[in-house]
């Protein structure tokens, strides 16, 4: 009776070991680098990474770059983890600095970026992995999560698009305030038609995936938080803090835009930006977050490169 009891507390601390490991793992237990479909795979995401890059469109005036050159970077993160992560996001931003030289300097704000978006997309990853094999039947906690994560994203922006003002108070801002106010009432309104399209896709999906496919009805929730999450802290918090500090760094002066605007300048068509761009990338997110685990699947069924446990 003792042995049993025993018995059946070391396979469940090896489980449990084993969740975790496969948490930070994911691929675990395959040599990730001895199989060629994954290292096949690695090298599609690096080769879309830059790719997307070189087609990233850039308003110098703003200091913005719009593209989806992240998303091969959330993909790595998501499947293969976060400390796989970390390295990967390294790797091609430096890469990325090197192959496309704009007459930019390398600033360690920006160098830090693709690495943590690497390792924010392999924890949510993980998350959304442990939901999609809980035992749980339903997932009505995952869509509540999901709510109140875009509800709190929404009202947030409103309130500090809505409670703006200018940096300066000199009698010359004057001649600008009718730029001001357009702008912010073009940002509050993509944003508004931001939250009506996450959530008429989100319902339209849920209500046709009730009973099947909550699989993929995951991945597109999960993948949307991870996009808010990280135009969040990013491109909202402090993209405009960084873009200012870049600014500074190169020109060894405070720019002429922040002392007459301040940070408002910078945060406006960020908000106008990722308002548009965040449907279009969460959509695409989700949707090769499925073919890329299709394809590991496979990958997997063919690998004799797996770690000895």
């Amino acid at each position: 009776m003792v042995c049993a009891e025993s018995s059946d507390n070391l396979k469940y601390k090896n489980s449990r070991l084993k969740t975790v490991i496969s948490f930070i793992f994911p691929l675990f237990p395959i040599k990730i680098f001895r199989s060629k479909k994954l290292m096949f795979l690695i090298a599609l995401l690096i080769s879309l990474k830059l790719v997307l890059s070189m087609l990233a469109i850039r308003v110098p005036m703003f200091n913005l770059s719009i593209a989806l050159s992240w998303v091969p970077v959330m993909l790595f993160g998501w499947h293969f983890g976060m400390i796989y992560g970390l390295l990967f996001g390294a790797f091609t931003d430096t890469l990325s600095f090197f192959i496309f030289p704009s007459g930019a300097l390398w600033f360690w704000m920006y160098a830090i970026q693709e690495p943590c978006v690497c390792f924010t997309a392999g924890l949510i990853g993980s998350i959304c992995r442990l939901r999609q094999n809980s035992s749980t039947k339903n997932h009505y906690g995952d869509v509540v999560a999901f709510q109140i994560i875009l509800v709190s994203f929404v009202s947030a922006c409103y309130f500090v698009l809505t409670t703006l003002t200018w940096h300066n108070t000199k009698e010359d801002i004057k001649e600008y305030v009718f730029f001001h106010n357009l702008s912010k009432q073009v940002a509050l309104g993509v944003l508004i038609g931001f939250f009506i399209v996450c959530e008429i896709f989100f319902w339209i999906r849920i209500t046709r995936n009730r009973t099947m496919h909550w699989h993929n009805n995951l991945y597109f929730i999960y993948s949307t938080m991870l996009v808010i999450i990280l135009i969040s802290l990013f491109s909202f918090a402090l993209g405009p803090f960084i873009s200012v500090e870049y600014l500074k760094y190169k020109n060894h002066r405070e720019p002429n835009n922040f002392i007459t605007y301040g940070y408002v300048f910078y945060l406006i068509p960020r908000f106008i930006e990722q308002s548009i761009k965040a449907p279009l990338e969460s959509i695409v997110l989700a949707s090769g977050v499925v073919l890329c685990q299709k394809y590991i699947q496979q990958s997997i069924m063919h690998s004799v490169y797996q770690w000895n446990v």
